[in-house]
């Protein structure tokens, strides 16, 4: 049974030495981009649920004033007839 030299030893493991070193890299830079990007990301998600809910509530308002119009009108008139007096 012969044994490997240790030259050749150091061989064999480098490569996988090097597999473990660029994955432990790669680890850590996607692990940097998601501490860069995810505030981002969930601002952006806030964002768009507050706009989306104020965007309702102002369309709900603006179809509630069309049956409210003739009555606002008729306060209007009122006001300027009060407001000549």
């Amino acid at each position: 049974m012969q044994s490997l030299p240790a030259q050749d030893t150091d061989q064999v493991v480098k490569p996988w030495a090097a597999l473990l070193v660029s994955r432990r890299l790669l680890l850590l830079f996607t692990i940097l981009l998601a501490i860069l990007i995810g505030p981002h990301v969930v601002g952006q998600f806030v964002y768009h649920a507050t706009f989306s809910e104020l965007r309702a509530g102002a369309d709900v308002a603006t179809s509630a004033l069309e049956s409210l119009k003739p009555r606002l009108n008729d306060l209007e008139l009122a006001s300027r007839l009060i407001a000549k007096r």
